[in-house]
């Protein structure tokens, strides 16, 4: 077979069959047919689907191929019929550390067909109602990539895709799923904030009884139910930007794009948006949450991707964010004074990375090591040195960020 490059990172690896007469048993083809599978290679590399057993050997000769000599991390199972799945064994048994990677549904049916051993091991599920965070400073391209999404900025090449289909600005269908909170406020002041909801939803929704009924719940969501007859300008800003949430949501999308929904509003309010959010994630939305406070990411996302300079630089679970990082552990000690032979003799510990000096605090960042802490204490206490406070902290994704960057996420 001839190589096809789609690009440089997507390699097509499937195989003709021109020999087969009935696929399926059921449809004459007489041109015979395609078995359609890919590999797509970056930082870890991912198989889209496996192909029929007709044409294994074909197909096993285009991987190891494709591979040149490297594993392959993950194998997307898009689907379950023969022709597509046959060899998700043969995989397995090549490469057993391989992840196979599918929805709720693909790992409902697949043990149905196949046999794999301690699937609960090798499975990552992709879920409808998970929060992706885009975490970066001001000006790192997050409202830029929603706004390329929505179709309201144009883009130089490539097609964007939501639901399977490819979006574009008159793609009204899609946009009915869609629910977008952007930063900037944007209620009419001459409306209440019950008319406000009423009119957003109802470009959505024109019956009446459902659209009451949406309202009547996202007013409750957002915590509004004291303010239904309140104007816009009698609102103070936190309990405005509840409104402005609820006007984007009220029609119950499917995706949900939030951009900087807490910005400038006061604790009480920053936190009835947060378990507002969480609630629409359990109801089964999926959301799209841009934000550079770091915290946030922590408390609500599922997966995060870090953003700079309109790049992506890392994504992944916070976990495996932080682990970029090659930080265990940071550990601050406030302290009057301290020798420097003692600070040299810490720079020299096995587990130690890192020892700065800002002030009166003494920071010791670790590469590795389990009880970091007690050993640290032992050795001061041993020393004698004296000390006000000692605390420790896990990487952050401000470290995360760092690393990646040499610089803070919100310089």
């Amino acid at each position: 077979m001839k190589d096809i490059i789609i690009s440089d990172d997507i390699i097509y690896i499937g195989a003709d069959d021109k020999d087969i007469e009935l696929f399926e048993n059921q449809y004459n083809v007489p041109n015979g047919v395609a078995y359609n599978s890919y590999i797509i290679i970056d930082k870890k590399i991912a198989i889209m689907d496996t192909i029929d057993k007709r044409r294994t050997n074909q197909w096993l000769e285009n991987l190891d191929k494709a591979l040149n000599g490297r594993k392959p991390d993950y194998l997307v199972i898009s689907h379950l019929e023969p022709d597509h799945a046959y060899n998700i064994n043969t995989l397995l048994e090549k490469y057993p550390d391989i992840k196979l990677v599918g929805n709720s549904k693909t790992f409902t049916f697949l043990p149905q067909f196949f046999d794999i051993q301690n699937l609960d091991s090798k499975k990552i599920e992709v879920k409808e109602g998970e929060i992706l965070g885009l975490l970066g400073p001001n000006g790192s391209g997050k409202t830029t990539t929603i706004n390329s999404i929505l179709s309201l900025l144009n883009y130089q090449n490539g097609t964007i895709k939501i639901f399977g289909k490819e979006m574009t600005p008159d793609s009204y269908d899609i946009k009915r799923e869609i629910g977008v909170v952007f930063q900037e406020i944007a209620v009419f002041e001459e409306l209440t904030v019950y008319e406000n909801i009423d009119y957003f939803c109802g470009l959505y929704i024109e019956d009446k009884i459902e659209r009451e009924k949406n309202i009547e719940e996202v007013i409750h969501l957002v915590g509004l139910e004291n303010y239904k007859k309140f104007y816009p300008k009698q609102l103070s800003g936190g309990l405005l930007r509840r409104l402005n949430i609820a006007c984007g949501i009220a029609h119950k999308p499917k995706l949900i794009f939030l951009d900087e929904p807490t910005v400038a509003v006061d604790p009480q309010s920053r936190n009835n948006i947060l378990e507002g959010i969480k609630k629409l994630r359990d109801k089964g939305a999926t959301i799209v949450y841009t934000t550079h406070y770091m915290e946030e990411v922590e408390i609500l996302c599922d997966r995060i991707i870090i953003l700079d300079k309109g790049k992506i630089l890392a994504s992944g679970t916070s976990d495996e964010l932080k682990s970029l990082a090659n930080i265990e552990e940071k550990i601050t000690v406030q302290t009057k004074e301290i020798d420097k032979k003692y600070i040299e003799e810490i720079k020299r510990f096995d587990t130690v990375d890192e020892v700065t000096i800002n002030g009166n605090l003494l920071v010791i960042t670790y590469k590795k090591g389990k009880d970091n802490l007690g050993d640290l204490t032992d050795f001061l206490k041993k020393n004698d040195v004296k000390y006000e406070k000692i605390f420790s902290e896990r990487p952050t994704l401000n470290d995360v960020f760092l690393y990646l960057t040499g610089k803070e996420l919100r310089d």
